[in-house]
Parts: structure tokens; C-alpha cells; sequence
């Protein structure tokens, strides 16, 4: 899969962009409009034209500019993008960790925390059977697989949006052009009942007075407000809170994906896991894991995100700091989670070329 150039998912600010561009367009149509006003006047009396003749031509021509307005606008207020991640399965049934790939790192510290925690779920993870090979899709496992698929895209969603809560409070917060007035925090309270649908949301994000796991001498000394914290087993809490302009709107579409509507755009944030396999590059199973061919299974995961900005927000020219968080959380995640960006990070092409090359050469030393 193509990695597509970092500019292309300046979203923000190809708007903005497409904003000064709009603007110069409509002052050469006004130019135009009158030029051509006084042109067809003239033009109207000297072939005798009527004044209906006149009024359709007026009209075919401002149906004109307005379809190369809208043409030129379109692409820009509607992107759709598809990363690609990997979780990868050990023949036990654990999430393999791969060093310095992020998603797989918290993906692995999610099912632990909820296998500590919930037994529940630890039994719908087990009987999902993510690592036995060449089981899946018999009858009598269907409905486990289906539920252990729902678990993944759940695991998926909440790593995207403990990645986004991350991402808004230290936008929000940094930024001296943001007035506290102007955006909002919502917090586990505040949560839309549809999002604690989401069982790590509503596990990790529970008061820790409330979980066994949390409960201690020391926890009820602490002082100040707890924003994470592990249990000895792996539980984990999470403070959950999400800073957004005013007027933000959390919902779910009708095939669940989780929407954020804003006051100029709306985005959707689509977790795809059916369980559908992918590959490892060459030799990275035993030269980066340390496992065998057999030992791991690398299942492929996607995240669609849809982002639609309204017609509005092209002439809207003030308050694009609260909105410019998209752009930035869009390469943060693309980083996190893509692995073909985490391949091209630790420069594992050029490792291997340079493995092979040194395992030649100690072959040709020994012939010698």
C-alpha cells in the first residue's frame, strides 16, 4: 500500500488555501460580471435581442461560474483516507508486541488490563480462538469470532480516541489564540450513553473508587486528581475528558462508526476488522520478534476516516485556530497506528538489506 506525501493530509489548511483562492475568483467574477453586463447590454440592442433573450443568457452565465465554483470546491470539502495497522497474534492467543509500534503496544495492554479486570471478556477473547490458524469460519465458532471481531474494533476505537484526547488537551492547552470560553470538556459524565457502549471506554474510564483493583491505603492518600494509573495485575484507568470547540456534537452513524460533528466539518472514525490476514515483511518475524513463521499471525486492521466540511467554513475566515487540531491528529495517528509508517520509522528495509548482506558475507568468509 502507497504511503501518501505528508502535505496531501493538510486538511485545514488546504481549506483555507481553497478560502483565499475562492476570494480572488469572485472578485474576477464580479470584474467579469460587470464587463459582461455592459457587453451583453450593448450586444442586446445592436442584434435587437428581447428582454427575455437577454435574461437567459444572464442566467446561463452565472450557471456557469457557480458549477466551476462548486467543481473547484468539492474535492476540498470532502476527503476520505484508509489506514492500514496489524495486530499481531501469538498461537496462545496474545497480542504480540512489536517494539516501538504503538498500536500494537497498547493494543497488547488493553486486552491484559481487561483480562485482568473483566472476566467476561477474557472469556469472549479466548473462545474468539484470534490464535489458532486454519480454524476459523466453521459453524460452531461463528458467533465466538464475530464477538471476538466486535472486541477488536472496540479495542480499535478506543485506541483512536485515547489518541485524540491526548492530542486536544495538549492542542487546547498550548495555545495562546484559544480562549477557555470558546471550547468545551467532556468528561466521562458527559459521555453520550452510545460511546460507553464501547466496553474499554467504560471500563478504563470508571472511577477507581469504584474497581477492586484501585482500591487501596495508598490510593485513598493520594492527593490531586489521578489522570492514569496500572494496577499490579495491568489494570488500567483512564481519566477520559475530550476538549472541543463549543457547539461539538458526539454521535454514531447508522453502521457505527463514531462521529464528531463540528461547526466546520464533520469527522468519522470507521475501526474495520473482519479478520482477514497480512503479511510480515521477509524475515521480520524471526529477525525482529524473535519468533518463528508459525509462532505469530499478522491479522490487518483499518481505520476509515470520512471528514466533510461544510459549505460554510469557506467563508468562514476567523476562529480556524479552534479547528486545527485535524490536521496535526491526523499524521499523530497516521504514525501511531499505520505499519507501513512503523516499517519506514525504524528503517527495517535498509536493516534488512544490510542483515542479509553481512550473513553473505560470513558465508563467503568461511569458504575461504
Amino acid at each position: 500500500m502507497q504511503r501518501s506525501n505528508p502535505e496531501n493530509r493538510r486538511y485545514v489548511d488546504a481549506l483555507v488555501q481553497l478560502q483565499h483562492s475562492t476570494i480572488e475568483i469572485v472578485a474576477l467574477a464580479i470584474a467579469l460580471a460587470l464587463g459582461i453586463n455592459l457587453f451583453s447590454s450593448g450586444l442586446a440592442q445592436w442584434i435587437n435581442l428581447s428582454g427575455a433573450a437577454t435574461t437567459l443568457f444572464g442566467v446561463a452565465l452565472i450557471a456557469v461560474g457557480f458549477s466551476y465554483l462548486f467543481l473547484k470546491a468539492k474535492p476540498a470539502l470532502s476527503r476520505s483516507i484508509k489506514m492500514k495497522g496489524v495486530l499481531p497474534i501469538s498461537r496462545g492467543g496474545e497480542v504480540v508486541e512489536l517494539s516501538r509500534y504503538r498500536f500494537s503496544e497498547e493494543m497488547r495492554s488493553y486486552v491484559r488490563a481487561v483480562a485482568a479486570e473483566n472476566k467476561a471478556m477474557e472469556r469472549t477473547w479466548q473462545r474468539a480462538r484470534f490464535g489458532v490458524f486454519g480454524e476459523q469460519g466453521t459453524n460452531a465458532n461463528e458467533r465466538a469470532e464475530e464477538e471476538g471481531n466486535r472486541m477488536v474494533r472496540e479495542a480499535v476505537e478506543y485506541f483512536v480516541l485515547s489518541k485524540l484526547s491526548l492530542h486536544l488537551s495538549a492542542y487546547f492547552t498550548t495555545d495562546r489564540a484559544i480562549h477557555s470560553d470558546a471550547v468545551t470538556t467532556v468528561l466521562r459524565r458527559n459521555i453520550p450513553q452510545l460511546l460507553l457502549d464501547n466496553r474499554f471506554l467504560e471500563l478504563f474510564s470508571k472511577p477507581m473508587h469504584e474497581r477492586a483493583a484501585f482500591q487501596s491505603e495508598e490510593d485513598d492518600e493520594r492527593e490531586g486528581t489521578v489522570v492514569f494509573a496500572t494496577g499490579e495485575d495491568g489494570e488500567l484507568f483512564d481519566q477520559f475528558e475530550l476538549i472541543l470547540p463549543l457547539g461539538t456534537v458526539l454521535d454514531r452513524t447508522e453502521d457505527g462508526a463514531l462521529s464528531i460533528k463540528t461547526d466546520r466539518f464533520t469527522i468519522q472514525l470507521n475501526p474495520v476488522f473482519d479478520r482477514f490476514s497480512t503479511v510480515f515483511p521477509r524475515d521480520f518475524e524471526k529477525s525482529y520478534l524473535g519468533m518463528n513463521f508459525s509462532e505469530v499471525h499478522a491479522h490487518a486492521v483499518y481505520l476509515k476516516i470520512d471528514i466533510a466540511f461544510n459549505w460554510r467554513s469557506i467563508t468562514t475566515r476567523k476562529g480556524w485556530d479552534y479547528y486545527h487540531w485535524l490536521d496535526s491528529f491526523i499524521e499523530d495517528l497516521d504514525r501511531s497506528f499505520s505499519f507501513d509508517e512503523f516499517i519506514e520509522e525504524i528503517g527495517w528495509h535498509t536493516a534488512h538489506t544490510v542483515a542479509i548482506t553481512m550473513k553473505n558475507s560470513s558465508r563467503t568468509k568461511n569458504k575461504f
